[in-house]
């Protein structure tokens, strides 16, 4: 359905043996490009050094990784016994849909994510964005029972009252349960029995939303999913240290414009200088 135009795996000799029970995997879905190379492969470390069940990694990847990316990768596989699969995309169903100045069109690779690791008879995946730690074991998260919902989710916070209130309103949800999409538990099949990624794919082309494919699987995910009224498992840069328990953090999400491994200036007699990067 989705075409993909190369796919390249990076397997530890462990995982290669054909009597690996597959099953007893942690599957992670990122989607990435080269601008952002740098905290994919700190994202992947981080899960890796703190959980001890055996991931996989679905990476979704815009553009062609370099040999050196290739050669840390096959070096993360051989040392934590993981497999890194890289999936390049065909750009064409994402024609339509545009990106903004903070977000590229990758984002819009998660919608079709679970149609791809349906093929691969994968129930269930944890969809991450590139700019999140992991800074605990978070293999309970797999452990969430979804029912008979189609993912589970955390509530997007934020600093300004009633501001997901009236937001909400304004892109037609009933409710005003609105989840940040950089944290998703999905379930495969339930995803694909109500045909999410292409119903997402075709509103986001007819409609211009601030947040663009988050605002668009709040739209069709309303009431269908687990949702999360803690930040633990997505604390994002807008969480009141008064709101959360900072010993039961899993995941850290670096929201909004300012990254930690972005370079840093510092205004010195009315010049600029570059400070240090990070």
């Amino acid at each position: 359905m989705f075409k993909i135009n190369e796919v390249k795996i990076f397997p530890s000799e462990e995982l290669s043996k054909p009597n690996i029970k597959r099953k007893n995997l942690l599957h992670f879905v990122i989607c990435a490009d080269e601008y952002v190379i740098y905290p994919l492969g700190v994202l992947i470390f981080s899960i890796l050094k703190n959980n001890n069940t055996d991931c996989f990694f679905h990476i979704f990847f815009r553009g062609e990784i370099s040999q050196n990316e290739e050669s840390r990768y096959q070096f993360l596989c051989n040392e934590y016994n993981c497999v890194i699969k890289v999936y390049n995309l065909d750009d064409y169903y994402f024609k339509n849909l545009q990106g903004n100045k903070d977000i590229t069109v990758t984002s819009f690779y998660r919608l079709i994510a679970p149609y791809i690791l349906h093929k691969e008879e994968i129930k269930k995946c944890l969809y991450l964005d590139t700019d999140i730690l992991c800074i605990k074991d978070v293999s309970n998260l797999f452990k969430v029972d979804l029912k008979d919902k189609i993912a589970y989710v955390i509530k997007d916070a934020t600093s300004i009252p009633k501001y997901w209130d009236e937001y909400c309103k304004s892109i037609g949800m009933k409710s005003q349960k609105y989840f940040n999409a950089g944290v998703l538990l999905i379930d495969i099949d339930n995803y694909l029995v109500n045909d999410i990624g292409i119903k997402a794919i075709k509103l986001a082309s007819k409609n211009d939303y601030k947040y663009l494919d988050q605002d668009v699987l709040n739209i069709l995910l309303e009431g269908k999913v687990i949702f999360d009224d803690e930040n633990h498992n997505n604390c994002t840069m807008s969480v009141q240290s008064q709101q959360i328990c900072l010993d039961k953090i899993t995941l850290v999400h670096f929201t909004g414009t300012k990254k930690p491994w972005k370079k840093v200036y510092l205004f010195v007699g009315g010049r600029v200088q570059r400070k240090r990067k990070l």
